[in-house]
């Protein structure tokens, strides 16, 4: 008997959405490493140009940065020198067009790795029946609205499918572990700081060789080590130990440009697939009713017809098309959005996914209990090679929100008995007017039977250690040696949030408004963060804002 058979619905829908979780956080974590909200800049202080977000939305439609490049445009001349094609990029085209992505990220084995897994997922075979009886294009256009149809109808896979699609990603997953160890690490984080460390060691060696040989040298009346070339040359040390600079940088750049044509494919990939899976329902529905036309169109029409339609399609592209796209200035060519840009990717969906999680009140994580109840299979799925997931891997690690919640709860007992041994004081010292400037948010911290929801994380600012708790309203950390909160930030005044650092780090940047209502863009540096993966996900998701991926 099928597992399956003894889920109900409402199962198969919960063990879906936590495989889905559990794979969307993964790339959540992967690529989504900043996030700033679309106005970053306050009136009084702003940051410099090289920090500033490249396009700021408006409501009237994005605006055009002061630092970017000018364009070729020449407001006397009355355009004699400019063809129509500039005409219509500068004056229709340019208005409309989004924010522009972010830029490319380096390369590394990990990012080459999961865009890896995700094109493993993309292949798909050929069907070369349909091409021989000419049938290629209505078949095609017939399977893609057959499997549009499909999904609208049923929603949610049976268990087969859902363990099929585990078996695919985990394939996915030790294609891209195979391919990681045959091309040579980047010389970054520890490896650069390590071939540092070897430059300064062998510095110091020849200077101490060198004014030993020279000492020897006008002693014995013989020509020191460094003058004859016997000696070892630093610049060849150093030349040794690094890589040469010019061929160092064109293989940078070239495996950037490799790993963004990647990413490029792999974002058309999953967009078309969140397409035929119904992600944005609107969007589903447009293309669906296109790919009917089009059937329709190939099937009806003879083939020579078809034939002239895309000729004609091509040519109006290529002679039209093209060269208004071209006429673009660089800086704005960055601002043409992707093929089926109105279709998020699974990082984009990743992102919607987590905040009705934290709306609904739920972990960002499910948890395992969860996961186990309603998984009838869960042993049979253990004992299978290849289809856990990854799941004993998380399990076995360390839970810092659990350690979190327990250091704050030790942090109120040793507080309430600080206060016990410091009543009397207390009460000499007491101030009505304290209470009423005390922020209201910052009291909940020390309440652990406040009903205000809160998660904590430990952390290590670059000042001192101390726990992080985040509420629906606030973003507050507190130093371990304090009963006061040191940093008491509303979630409504967060501009953007940063991992950074090898040791799991984050930057937070905010807005602090004075008194007189003017506001300063402050940042604050944390050098370690436990959970910071749960931590970042949680401040991004919540308050239904639209965060801009940087």
């Amino acid at each position: 008997m099928s597992p399956a058979s003894n889920m109900t619905e409402q199962q198969l829908r919960e063990l879906y959405n936590n495989d889905e979780i559990e794979h969307f956080l993964h790339l959540f974590s992967a690529y989504v490493t900043e996030v700033r909200l679309p106005n970053t800049l306050s009136s009084s202080n702003q940051l410099p140009p090289a920090q500033v977000l490249i396009e700021i939305e408006d409501k009237h439609g994005p605006e055009i940065p002061n630092t970017r490049p000018l364009y070729p445009l020449n407001i006397d001349d009355s355009g004699p020198n400019q063809s129509i094609s500039e005409i219509i990029a500068l004056q229709y085209l340019l208005p409309v067009l989004p924010p522009s992505r972010p830029q490319p990220p380096m390369f590394t084995l990990g990012r080459f790795r999961l865009t890896a897994q995700r094109l493993y997922l993309a292949t798909q075979p050929i069907f070369w029946i349909a091409w021989y009886q000419n049938l290629l294009l209505p078949w095609l256009c017939l399977r893609i609205f057959y499997s549009l149809v499909r999904r609208k109808l049923f929603p949610y896979p049976t268990y087969e499918d859902l363990q099929e699609h585990r078996s695919e990603i985990t394939r996915a997953d030790n294609f891209g572990r195979q391919i990681s160890p045959r091309f040579p690490a980047s010389s970054s984080g520890i490896i650069e700081i390590w071939r540092i460390l070897q430059v300064f060691n062998h510095s110091t060696k020849n200077k101490a060789e060198n004014s030993v040989h020279e000492k020897n040298g006008q002693k014995e009346g013989t020509p020191s080590s460094s003058e004859d070339g016997s000696g070892t040359s630093p610049n060849k040390e150093g030349t040794a130990i690094f890589d040469d600079t010019e061929d160092s940088q064109d293989m940078k750049d070239l495996k950037r440009t490799g790993l963004h044509i990647l990413n490029e494919l792999a974002d058309l990939h999953e967009r078309i697939k969140n397409i035929l899976i119904w992600r944005r329902p609107a969007s589903s529905q447009t293309y669906c009713a296109i790919v009917l036309f089009i059937f329709f169109v190939t099937l009806l029409l003879p083939t020579k017809y078809v034939v002239k339609l895309a000729s004609l399609t091509g040519g109006i592209a290529f002679w039209h098309v093209i060269p208004i796209l071209a006429a673009l200035p660089p800086a704005d060519r960055a601002r043409l959005p992707p093929a089926f840009s109105d279709v998020p990717t699974d990082a984009d969906y990743s992102m919607k996914l987590i905040s009705e999680r934290i709306a609904a009140g739920l972990d960002v994580r499910p948890s395992t209990a969860l996961k186990n109840k309603h998984n009838p299979a869960n042993a049979t799925t253990n004992n299978r090679p290849g289809l856990n997931f990854d799941f004993d891997k998380r399990e076995r690690s360390i839970d810092w929100k659990k350690w979190g919640e327990r250091a704050a709860t030790s942090k109120t007992w040793a507080d309430d008995s600080k206060r016990m041994m410091d009543t009397r004081q207390r009460i000499n010292t007491f101030r009505p007017s304290e209470i009423k400037s005390a922020p209201q948010v910052s009291r909940t911290v020390n309440e652990p039977n406040n009903p205000v929801d809160s998660h904590v994380y430990p952390a290590q600012h670059t000042s001192t250690p101390g726990l992080i708790t985040v509420t629906s309203m606030a973003f507050i950390f507190t130093p371990l040696t304090s009963m006061n909160a040191k940093l008491d930030i509303p979630l409504n005044n967060l501009r953007s949030v940063k991992k950074a650092g090898l040791l799991k780090g984050l930057h937070v940047r905010y807005l602090d408004v004075a008194d007189d209502g003017e506001g300063t863009e402050k940042e604050e540096k944390f050098l370690w963060v436990g959970a910071r993966d749960e931590l970042f996900a949680r401040l991004v998701g919540g308050e239904g804002r639209k965060w801009l991926k940087v």
